[in-house]
Order: structure tokens, then sequence, then C-alpha cells
């Protein structure tokens, strides 16, 4: 019995050490992941199979890579952070929910986060591509304004001479 107790103090001590270093590394990496979002995902997700701590900043950047870059590139990104929620759900077992549950709420999860992620990204193109519409609208109004005064211009121009040799012949 002592020596069980002392293999899991053991145990616990060891896994709550992995848990404060994954938890840290995925803290220090979270800036960086809004620089670089798939290599960052990529070891994110790595360290959330080794610890649940790690678990907020995968989700993260499941959540960031979707928003950032390609459809394809989120889906993979998403679909090895189910994999790697289902490893740490066999390493360390959730209590109180069986393992089926367990993957479809990570899977829902997952598949939410792609999907926020890519409305964010196509709302953002959106803007984007209105704002431009928007400027060119003005360029083109400023351009319409500036011959419209040269035309005005140029129509006073051609009437001078007629004007002032009619009042020069009066």
């Amino acid at each position: 019995i002592l020596i069980a107790e002392y293999v899991s103090s053991e145990v616990s001590s060891l896994g709550l050490i992995i848990d404060a270093v994954a938890g840290g590394l995925g803290c220090v990496l979270t800036p960086i992941l809004l620089r670089r979002p798939l290599p960052v995902a990529l070891i994110m997700v790595a360290l959330a199979a080794l610890s649940p701590a790690a678990t907020p900043p995968a989700t993260l950047a499941v959540l960031v890579v979707a928003q950032r870059r390609p459809l394809r590139d989120a889906i993979g990104v998403a679909a090895l952070g189910v994999i790697a929620h289902a490893v740490q759900g066999l390493l360390r077992p959730p209590g109180g929910l069986s393992a089926v549950w367990w993957l479809i709420l990570d899977v829902v999860a997952h598949a939410a986060l792609v999907g926020v992620g890519a409305m964010l990204q196509a709302r953002a193109s959106l803007i984007a591509s209105l704002v431009l519409r928007a400027q060119r609208a003005e360029e083109e109004q400023g351009r319409r304004i500036a011959e419209a005064r040269a035309a005005e211009r140029a129509r006073i121009a051609r009437e001078m001479p007629d004007v002032l040799a009619h009042r020069l012949s009066l």
C-alpha cells in the first residue's frame, strides 16, 4: 500500500509538472500565434495531447488558423486537435463522461471553431472589399467633378472670344 501511494504521488507530481510546462508553453506561444498561425497551432495541438492545461491555447489556435488561413489548413489543424484530445482522453480519462461523448463533444467544438473562424475570415474579406469599393467610388466621383470643372472652363473659354467680340462690335 505504501508503494502504491508513493507511485501515485510521483505520477501525480509528474502530471502536475507536465501540466505546468504545457500550459506555460501555450501561454508563451499565444502572442506568436498571430504572426505564425500554422506552425504555432501545430505545436499547441501537440501540447494539448499531453496536458489538459494546453487545451485552451490549442482551441484558440484552431480558431486563429480558421480565421487567417485557408479552410483546408483549418480543417487539418482541427482534425489534429481532435486526435490530440482523443490521445489526451486516453492518457487522462475525463471523469464523469464516457470516451464516446468526450470525442463527440470535441468534434463538435472543433467544427464550431472552424465554422466561426471561417465566418470571421469571410466577414473581414467582405469588409475589405466594401472599403475598396467605397474608395473607388470616391475616386470616381472626384474624377467626374474634375472633368465637369474642366468641361465648364473649356465652354467658358470658347464663349469668351464670342462675347468679347460682340461687345467690341457694339
